[in-house]
This record gives C-alpha cells, structure tokens and sequence, in this order.
C-alpha cells in the first residue's frame, strides 16, 4: 500500500560494504580451551578474556604453533578448527613452572559447514538460532583475526587502532586513536562485510606520576600528597584503578593497578620470612638501592583491599603500559573534539575505507587478501564497495500560521515544501500558538549586564510576538546567586499568575552543569514550572535566526505547534484514532554507578506532533523496559483524559498504536521484542478493561492494533553517492528523503534504511529500522518508510529533519533529564562513579517524578 503517487526517483548508491563472493568450504569443528592460571596443584581459570586471548595467541605463535594452525578463539572458550584431527606432535614438555595451562578438549557439535552458512542467508523472519549465532561468530573471527595479529594489542572485540593517526587531548593523559571496525553482515542470499572508520580513546604511555597530575590539572608533584578523605584521592582511584603498569625492579612484565595508598614511602609492611616489619621506602632501599624522591604521595596497591599481604610500590616507580584503552567517560570538552576528529568528508572516509589510514596502516580490504585465516576457509572476499539501489521520497508540506483565519480561502494559507532536509520560520507565523502570558527571568551569569539582559528580552519578545505567541513586556530579570539558587527562582515564581502555564527565562554562566541542575530540579519537580535556559555565549552570540528558534520551541513547550505537517501517510494515519509511542533505555556510562533510565512518550493528538513523557529507573543495563505493563496503563489513561470528558463515555481511543523502540542491541531484538509487545498490549487491555468496568467503553470493544519498530543509530552502514548529480551540493551527501530495504536486508526481520536528514558536516549516518511487530492490517512496511520520515519532520525545537522520529527523540531527551529528577543533595548521584553496588530502594525513593500539570506540557524539549 503507498498512498504517496508522486512519480518515484530511484537511485544507485555505493554503501560501505564488500561481498564475501565464495562462501566457507572448510568444515569447522569445535573445542573448548580452557585457560587456567596458577602452578602446579593450584590452577584456577583465569576470567579476563584480555588474557585469555594473549595466552592462545602465544600458544598458537611460540609454544606449540603446530597444534591448531589457521585455528580461531572466541576469547571465552571456543577454538574452532577447520580440520577434524589435531597433531599434538612431540613437542618439549611444559615446564613445572609454566605461569598457564590450556586444556583442549573436543566437544560434541558436530562442526560447523558450508549447508549451515547458506542456512544464515536463507529468508527466515525469526530470531537468530543458537546455531546462527555460532555461524555469525565464527565468520567474524575468520575476518578479524589477520588484522588482530597484525594490530594488536590496540584491538577489540570489533575494530582495530593505530597510533599512527591519532589527536591528543591537550592537558589529559588520553589520545584519540583512529582504526578500523569490521563485522560481517547476513543479508537475504548473500553475507557482506560492514567496514567502517571509527575512534577509540586511549591511555597516553608515560609516567604514572605525570599521568596523576593530569588528571587532577596540576604540575606540582607536592599536591599528589593527599589522604583518602581529599576528593582528588579517590577521583585518582576512579582513574587508576584497573590499569596495567610496568614497575621498575619487578620481575613481571605487567601489573595491575587495584587501588591507592596514601603516603606510600611510610607503608610498613611485615616480612613473614624475616619476623620484621618494614616501610616501602625501607625496602626499596635495601633490596635495590634506591633511594625513593617522594614519600609522602599516593602510591599503587597491586592487591584486593582484602588481601593479607599488601603489595605497594611507589608511583614513581611505575610506567604506564602503552595500548591500554581509555575506559571513562569523557568530559564535555573530549567529547567535542571527538566527534570533530571522527568527522570525515564522505570521499575522505569512502577512500580510507578503500586504501587505508596511511603511513603503512592498510584497510581490512587489504587484509582480506593476505589472511591465511581467510584461505583456509576457502572464502574469497571482493575487494571493491557494493552498489545497492534505493529511492528518495518526497517530503511532507508544512502549514502555517492558524487554520481558522484561512477557513474561507485555505488555498490562501501560507506553506513551505522543505528543500535539502531543511525550512525556514523566519517571517512566519506558528500554526498553532499558545500565548507566552505569564513569564519572568533569573541572570545568574554574572558576566551579563542588566542591560544586556533586558536586551535579550526585548529581542526574544519581538521574536515570539511575530510568530504570533505574543507575550507581555517584563521587568529586568532578578540577579541570582549559584550558591542558593532556589531563593531566587522562588522570588520570581512569586511575581507570576499561578494560575497560568508560568515560565521562566534562565541566564546562565557559560559553565553552570551543577547550577542548571538544580534549577531544572527545581522547575521540573518542585514547582512545576517551565524554564528555559540560556547560556553565557548565547547571549552575546544571538541573532534573529537564534531568537526565532527560541519562540519556536516556547511556543511548543507550552503545548503549541509551530507547522501543521501534511503528507499522504498523515492524511491515512488519521482515518483512524493513532497513538504514536517512542520508547528508550539510557544505560550508565563506562564506570557509573547508577540505574539506567527509562523513558516511553506518546502523542495524544491527531496531528502525532504533541506528546507526553513517563520518565523512570529500573536495574542497571537491562536491555528490557521491565514496567512496560503499568507505562501502557499510564499512557492509556493519560490519552483518553486529553481527548475526552471524565463523565461522558469515550469517543477517541487509539484504534492503532506505531510504537518506536531505541536502544536496544541487535543480539536482543527478537527477545526484548516478544515481551514489550505483550506487557504493552496488556498494560492497554487493564486500561481498557477499566474503562468497561465503568461503562465508559461498550463490552466489546477492541484493543488497538500495535506496530513495534526498532529504530537503530549506533552502527556502521553509510552510503556514498555513485552520480554527482545525486549528492546534495554542499557536503557531497545524499541528500535527505534516501530510503533503501535493497541489498542489505536482513534475514531475520523486515528492515530498511532511512536517510532522512541533511548532513551539516561529515559523513551522513542512514538510521536503520526493523519492523519486529505488525497487526496493523492497513500498514505496510512501505507505509512505515514514509510515516518515519513525516515523524522526522516534525521535531517541535527544528527547522531542519532530523535523524530519527521525533518520538524516540523525545524519549532519547526525556531519558537524559535523569538528573533532574534527583535533589542535588540526594544520597544518590546520576554522575557517580564510586564503584558501589546500586541501592534500587534508596534510588527509587530519591527519584521524584515530575508535577502533574507540568508532565502534561512537552517540558523536555
């Protein structure tokens, strides 16, 4: 079905993938080895697949080469070897001081062959197999295990690092290194590898003490002599800890880094053997002759805190091992310059792709054709970008200005057909305005005069009044102090109507995290009221350009709407009663201690441009939304008390739900899928049921019919034009509206790719979508191509499409307002990272949800 009759432009695009032409010939049976660390009698096996991995690698290369050759590791426990016997050979006897044992033993599977692979590639529309799983992993070894050999240690489970293009970040200890990400792709009748560029963070080689006064911005040594109260102590611990070091005067090659001991040189520890006790700078004395320089800094515990002897050995004694990544979150200011290294013209990334990084650092493409892994497999891999055909659709209109002044001449209306991804609002009015009548400001910027303050005002006024949302003159905004923030939010929200929707204007330091926390706190879940927030440079930086974008998103905040977005899939979808749901989970970060956020918004309205957010926590990185029964049950209600009265029996309610899923790994789909669907559906039934019990509902009536599409952003497909003439004209892009479910389908679900935002800079990323679940009976995944691309016009704060729908947008920002949900001076903290176990009793009494009139406005934005 495609109610969209404009003529259809399809294109041929190049995509960064090569073919695997020749699939496996050789038969792959399984063994497990198990890596065991320890001495004769007292073997344990070891748990760090880091390790595990160098201890193969050097079995295979240096201590029995002719055991399992052209062999792969899984890094767990699978060896898979494409021959059945095994030359054991008469090699040395291992030595009774060998540091490792690896037990090999074959298993039972019966191997993996050629007939299991061509099973990967046939048109399923299921959940992966176990035995799929094993093929797809095994492939992905084949590829990978050449460039590995030739790349490591900066490898991982993915990709593949070189010092050779790096940026560092100046005053930090951490680099940017550039490589390679590979992964092998099942598509219907073929398998293709994905190659892509990508970053990763490293640990700059150096001094431990050098890499200590990094981290707290410093360069006096004296300031390292701190106790385990100082907060710089454990913000070293958090850096630290983990890490592999090389200690002068040790015998073992690496160590690791388990915590920090404060005054280090003054350690006294007991010498068992000897009967006396001993200080660290005592020992390093008399056992090597070496008179320590610092005694009284923070040294390195190489053992558990509970271990009976204590190893400590001086800081600056230690080097840090080159190669290790950098595992933490990186601050504001990395990750800007992060995204500014990883950006890549898409000719400079399709030429990398093809011919390497430079300076010796070869692409995978090379790789492929000098991997005896490869041969023995009997694959043959393309050396050339595949071509894959798609199309462009056309892009929805946008209305402006209010309906009803248009009623008697609609020709008349004023609208614009968006042209590269993007339109303009300037000069415009809104379509649906909601009067700005109730509002005053807080400057806690000290940097901004009154004067400049009250000139910002006038201007955003002057904005918003052409836009139509007309809002009253106001007096200079109160001077704030960060220190106490609430008094001064409280004497403004003093001064204004309760009455009506109040709002308030923020001035912010250009560096206020903590200050805008807390009066986003305060706004969201104390008060209940909206506050817009401006930074320091905005100010001095504004146009009409920036004020007008401002109004726009005032106005929407308030529960307005900047343009009526028409196309042919809104005009279908409103033939019946929708509710569009967008759905996310935002995990903790590398090395935080707290729940992962969960957030479901849903539109309540015909036009699916005004939405509401339930925001929560639940257990820390589980993939599924563990309350979607009660968030169904909530989204329910609160889109039948938007569109009916209390007292009368319901006229609108949703007849079909299109339900938007991010966040969720390719590995889980299938599983997350079945179960979000069925809470869903019974989280509506008890509402529905509720509504019978009441007479609201007849006895009879249907649940509604529900789609569930995951929409994915974190991958690695990206598509070059193949005609000059199909590039957008500005950064050499496809340009917006690219749609293509050709030559990259997946085996297992109804997918496609989508284009449908115009690049500003780098390389455009397509996002993918995968349709899990579908008894909408008038809705095909055609209809879904075009519905996600009118969605992604109709982001309330933009003048441009952006890159997913706007629901899961809004539940991607919904979930990132975590923080405010919590009082600054909880006993809980969003950024924290101790290390600590998370107490979900403690959390879940500290996470507030936000005021009830203000959960019902779009507050996010």
């Amino acid at each position: 079905m495609a109610p969209d009759d404009k003529p259809v432009r399809v294109i041929t695009v190049l995509t960064n993938h090569v073919a695997i032409k020749k699939l496996p010939r050789a038969t792959y049976y399984l063994y497990t080895g198990i890596v065991s660390r320890g001495k004769q009698g007292e073997w344990r096996e070891e748990k760090h697949s880091e390790k595990r991995i160098r201890v193969i690698d050097r079995l295979q290369e240096k201590v029995a080469p002719q055991v399992f050759v052209n062999c792969v590791f899984d890094g767990m426990s699978l060896l898979f070897v494409p021959y059945l016997s095994v030359n054991m050979g008469s090699g040395p006897t291992p030595s009774p001081n060998a540091e490792y044992r690896v037990t090999i033993t074959r298993t039972a599977h019966p191997g993996i062959k050629t007939a299991d692979v061509e099973d990967l590639i046939k048109k399923n529309r299921g959940a992966p197999s176990v035995q799929a799983f094993q093929v797809i992993n095994l492939l992905q070894l084949i590829i990978r295990q050449h460039s590995n050999n030739l790349m490591k240690p900066a490898v991982n489970a993915k990709a593949y690092f070189t010092s050779k293009d790096r940026h560092v970040f100046q005053g930090t200890p951490v680099e940017l290194w550039r490589g390679y990400f590979q992964s092998v792709r099942p598509t219907i009748g073929r398998l293709l590898i994905n190659i892509d560029t990508t970053v990763a963070p490293f640990i700059a080689p150096g001094g431990v003490i050098d890499f200590m006064l990094n981290i707290i911005g410093s360069n006096n040594v004296a300031h390292l002599a701190i106790p385990e109260t100082h907060p710089n102590f454990q913000k070293l611990n958090r850096a630290l800890k983990n890490l592999q070091i090389t200690v002068k005067f040790n015998k073992a090659p690496t160590k690791i880094i388990r915590g920090l001991e404060p005054r280090a040189g003054h350690f006294t520890f007991h010498n068992d053997q000897k009967g006396r006790s001993m200080s660290v700078q005592s020992h390093y004395h008399r056992a090597h002759g070496y008179r320590m320089a610092y005694l009284d800094i923070v040294g390195l515990r190489l053992t558990g805190p509970s271990a009976p002897n204590p190893v400590i050995v001086p800081a600056e004694l230690c080097t840090l091992k080159p190669f290790q990544f950098y595992k933490r979150k990186l601050d504001e200011n990395m990750t800007a310059q992060t995204v500014k290294f990883a950006t890549l013209k898409p000719k400079e990334r399709k030429d990398k792709i093809l011919k390497g990084l430079g300076g010796g650092v070869d692409s995978p493409i090379q790789h492929y054709q000098q991997s005896s892994y490869i041969q023995a497999a009997g694959m043959v891999i393309g050396q050339e970008l595949e071509q894959v055909q798609g199309r462009m659709l056309p892009p929805p209109t946008l209305l402006y200005d209010q309906p009803a002044i248009y009623a008697q001449q609609p020709h008349k209306r004023p609208f614009e057909v968006p042209r590269g991804g993007a339109w303009n609002m300037v000069g415009k009015r809104v379509a649906k305005p909601r009067h700005l009548s109730n509002w005053a400001s807080v400057n806690f910027a000290p940097a901004i005069s009154d004067g400049r303050a009250a000139d910002f005002i006038k201007r955003l006024a002057d904005a918003c009044q052409k836009l139509g949302v007309d809002p009253p003159a106001i007096s200079h905004p109160i001077n704030g102090d960060g220190m106490n923030p609430e008094k001064y939010l409280d004497e403004a929200y003093c001064r204004l109507d309760r009455k009506k929707a109040p709002l308030l204007l923020i001035f912010l330091p250009q560096n206020a995290k903590g200050i805008r926390q807390r009066v986003k706190h305060w706004g969201d879940i104390v008060r209940g009221v909206i506050t817009q927030c401006v930074r320091e440079s905005k100010v001095k930086g504004a146009n009409d350009q920036y004020f007008n974008n401002v109004g726009i998103k005032l106005n929407a905040r308030l529960g307005g709407m900047s343009a009526e977005v028409r196309s042919p899939v809104m005009d279908l979808l409103q033939k019946k009663t929708t509710m569009i749901v967008g759905a996310d989970v935002s995990h903790p970060g590398p090395g935080q201690t707290r729940p992962s956020m969960v957030s479901l918004v849903y539109s309540h309205d015909r036009d699916a441009a005004r939405f509401n957010a339930i925001s929560d926590i639940q257990d820390a990185r589980t993939e599924r939304i563990e309350n979607m029964r009660d968030y169904a049950y909530r989204a329910i209600q609160g889109f039948v008390k938007m569109n009916n009265r209390e007292d009368l029996p319901i006229k609108l309610f949703p007849q079909r739900v299109v339900f938007y899923r991010d966040g969720i790994s390719e590995g889980e789909f299938h599983n997350v899928a079945a179960q979000e669907v069925a809470d869903f559906k019974s989280g509506v039934d008890k509402a529905l049921n509720k509504y019978k019990s009441a007479g609201r509902a007849p006895p009879d009536a249907p649940g509604p019919e529900v789609a569930y599409i995951v929409v994915g952003k974190r991958h690695h497909v990206v598509f070059f034009p193949s005609d000059k003439r199909d590039e957008d004209g500005k950064t050499g892009n496809l340009p917006s509206g690219f749609v293509t479910d050709r030559g990259l389908e997946s085996p297992f679900a109804r997918d496609f790719f989508l284009q449908s935002h115009s690049a500003i800079q780098g390389t455009s990323r397509s996002s993918h979508y995968v349709v899990l679940h579908n008894d909408i009976r008038d809705f095909d995944v055609e209809l879904f191509k075009q519905l996600s691309f009118h969605l992604c016009h109709t982001y309330a704060k933009a003048t441009r499409a952006v890159s997913i729908p706007s629901p899961v947008y809004y539940a991607d920002l919904a979930c990132a307002r975590g923080a405010f949900h919590v009082n600054a001076n909880s006993h809980v903290d969003f950024d924290s990272d101790s290390g600590n176990s998370i107490d979900m009793a403690l959390w879940r009494s500290d996470f507030q949800p936000p005021q009830k009139h203000i959960g019902q406005t779009m507050y996010f934005l």
